[in-house]
């Protein structure tokens, strides 16, 4: 399950599906966007039904000092610590 979900987030359900981006975070749901074609479409999803779907390449330690930054900005809250 993943503990932290920061908004703007690339996530997708573990089941597989389209990369989606996380919009907002209330307790135990999150709700997200996706593009399918030029359609855009949204969603609420439990937290323990998505996983990080961040590009391998992203994934770094300066992805995660970039992130350490910015959870301590209030504009970057996800309401959730």
């Amino acid at each position: 399950m993943m503990t932290d979900v920061p908004l703007g987030w690339m996530v997708r359900l573990k089941s597989g599906g389209q990369t989606m981006t996380v919009t907002k975070v209330e307790s135990e749901r999150v709700d997200c966007h996706w593009f399918v074609g030029n359609e855009l479409r949204q969603g609420k999803f439990n937290r323990e039904d998505l996983a990080d779907a961040l590009p391998a390449h992203w994934k770094s330690s300066n992805t995660s000092a970039l992130w350490a930054r910015r959870k301590g900005d209030r504009r970057w809250r996800s309401g959730l610590s």
